[in-house]
């Protein structure tokens, strides 16, 4: 599996493009936009008003006071929708199949079969609910990875760990 380039996030409010700084609390959502993709979305904690419509997910986040270098995942519900929402959409099969494979990883999926008819399939299913999910293994072209790659670590990972706050959560 391809080692990924992983971005840190925009570090500015999507509202008022303000710049967050070191202790400053945010949140971040996946939203799909009109043309079926997935975006992420950083609030500042003022400009926060919950979840949208379009959302398949949401978290809160605090700048760190020290770079710390290390890389952390969107939590494992965020990870879990955007994949469903992949697995939704026929032109992110590529996507899917990248983020399946990341997730067998993470071990929040795990490999139940593989099934060869007219195409091959990667028969996965999720650790704690027991869904099983088949994803079409895909043949990408390099260049395309690279875009994948890019998409993924923009809407997925962060320089800092999410903070669970049930007082948020609607």
């Amino acid at each position: 599996m391809q080692n990924f380039d992983i971005k840190r996030n925009a570090r500015k409010c999507c509202q008022t493009d303000a710049a967050f700084r070191p202790g400053d609390c945010f949140y971040s959502e996946l939203v799909e936009t009109e043309d079926g993709q997935l975006q992420r979305k950083d609030y500042a904690e003022d400009q926060w008003s919950g979840m949208a419509e379009n959302a398949i997910g949401w978290w809160k986040q605090t700048v760190p006071q020290l770079e710390s270098g290390k890389i952390y995942w969107a939590p494992d519900e965020v990870l879990l929708s955007y994949f469903r929402s992949l697995m939704q959409l026929p032109q992110q099969a590529e996507a899917a199949f990248v983020m399946a494979l990341l997730m067998v990883q993470k071990r929040l999926l795990t490999l139940k079969d593989s099934v060869l008819e007219d195409e091959t399939k990667l028969v996965l299913r999720e650790r704690k609910s027991g869904e099983v999910f088949e994803v079409l293994q895909q043949n990408i072209a390099p260049e395309r990875i690279k875009e994948l790659e890019e998409q993924l670590c923009l809407n997925l990972f962060s320089d800092q760990p999410f903070v669970e706050d049930d007082a948020d959560k609607e």
